[in-house]
């Protein structure tokens, strides 16, 4: 019966309860230091205001009638935390903008592909008035790759569940990491929430079914830290959340 009831809320199907899964992966770590977890590594960027995104790809097949994406969809967050979306065509290497402003981003998703499959680059999404990256799709994922994600407002949050990997960008070698877990406020405050730890002779898997947290309340951001012992990890995975509407 609990099995039916959840599928049902993937499927939309019970008013006010929804489920988000965000992805993540890092880059090769250089050093042993804490680090915000994502694809391009280095402090992620919040932006203080909401702004167009500039787009682009590295690759110029990423194009429509090119071999990779012709079209992307960005889900994001107004300056009021209020969830908006829009579709955008992709040019190659060269940059096209949004027509919204995007205060945060939650998620980007490939809407048309030719030949590929795929998107062929990294496609990469910055701040109109040099604010940073804010995505970025990682070459032949179809997804952008970050442990961020922004409660919208009129919602409250619960982490479910988690999977964390490791592994070595080079052969071999006991590889060791710990994630931390913060949330920051709608006003700035960064709060550290718990750690995960992941260990193995060359890589290694852990999977939290039950993550029992405090709630999270609407217009927080939630993201990832990783702290390896050696150079050359790359961590990656995925944390489910639970979305229920504020009555």
């Amino acid at each position: 019966m609990a099995d039916k009831y959840w599928l049902d809320v993937a499927r939309g199907f019970i008013p006010g309860i929804s489920l988000t899964k965000v992805s993540f992966q890092g880059r090769p770590t250089a050093g042993t230091g804490l680090a915000d977890l994502w694809s391009v590594g280095g402090p992620y960027p919040f932006l203080s205001s909401g702004v167009p995104l500039n787009i682009m790809s590295t690759n110029v097949q990423d194009s429509g009638g090119g071999w990779g994406v012709g079209e992307i969809s960005i889900l994001g967050l107004n300056e009021s935390y209020v969830e908006i979306s829009e579709n955008i065509n992709i040019s190659g290497t060269d940059t096209v903008t949004t027509s919204n402003n995007f205060f945060r981003v939650l998620d980007v998703n490939v809407v048309s592909v030719g030949l590929s499959g795929t998107n062929m680059g990294n496609l990469q999404g910055s701040g109109t008035f040099g604010d940073g990256f804010q995505f970025e799709m990682v070459k032949d994922k179809s997804a952008s790759l970050a442990s961020f994600y922004t409660v919208p407002s009129g919602k409250t949050g619960y982490i479910t569940d988690m999977t964390i990997s490791i592994f070595s960008s080079l052969w071999g070698g006991s590889q060791n990491t710990r994630a931390d877990l913060y949330t920051k406020d709608v006003d700035g405050i960064q709060k550290f929430q718990t750690s995960f730890y992941v260990n193995n002779e060359g890589g290694g898997t852990l999977q939290l079914d039950n993550v029992h947290l405090e709630p999270i309340v609407e217009k927080t951001d939630v993201f990832l830290k990783n702290r390896p012992e050696s150079t050359n990890v790359i961590t990656a995975g995925y944390y489910n959340l639970i979305l229920v509407d504020n009555n």
